[in-house]
Order: C-alpha cells, then sequence, then structure tokens
C-alpha cells in the first residue's frame, strides 16, 4: 500500500492508522472479535489492538502460496490480503 510522504502533515501515516482500524472493524463486524482498542501514546505513536482472528501463519496447503504463511504473503506481496476475495466479508468499508 503507498502511503505519501511519512512528513508531518502529510497524512500517510494517518492513512495507515486508518487502514488498520478498517481491518478490525470489519473483523468486529464479521462476528470475529468484540472489542477494538486504540491508544494514543504521549509520544505521539498510536496502538492498535484488536480481538480478532489475527493472520495465519500456518502454511497454507494449496494454491499460488503453497506452502507459505498468509501472513508472509500479506505483508509482502502487493494486493494480497483477505479482502480481495469477495466472499471475505459481508461488510468492508
Amino acid at each position: 500500500m503507498y502511503l505519501g510522504s511519512a512528513g508531518v502533515g502529510s497524512g500517510g501515516l494517518h492513512h495507515l492508522i486508518w487502514e488498520i482500524v478498517d481491518n478490525s472493524v470489519d473483523e468486529a463486524m464479521a462476528g470475529n472479535g468484540d472489542r477494538i482498542i486504540v491508544t494514543l501514546h504521549p509520544d505521539g505513536s498510536v496502538s492498535v489492538q484488536d480481538f480478532g482472528r489475527g493472520i495465519p501463519v500456518d502454511p497454507m496447503a494449496d494454491g499460488p502460496h503453497k506452502g507459505r504463511s498468509a501472513l508472509e504473503v500479506v505483508l509482502c506481496e502487493t494486493n494480497a490480503g483477505g479482502k480481495f476475495d469477495a466472499g471475505s466479508y459481508k461488510v468492508s468499508g
């Protein structure tokens, strides 16, 4: 995902936080998890914690990524993730 400049006022880092929160909301609305905690720390950093399923770490059994974990694929390949499968969520924002 392209975030833009990381400079102050660029919006890139804010966009990243919104993406993470959106993913947490999607999980909760799909019935996976019941809380989302967003913490703004005194040093300006942000933590987002949810109680959803997380990213699977077991090797995939089949498909184009056979033998690789979903964690590796979603963090290392462009446009890879659950939201690219139309049946993943009933609600996605």
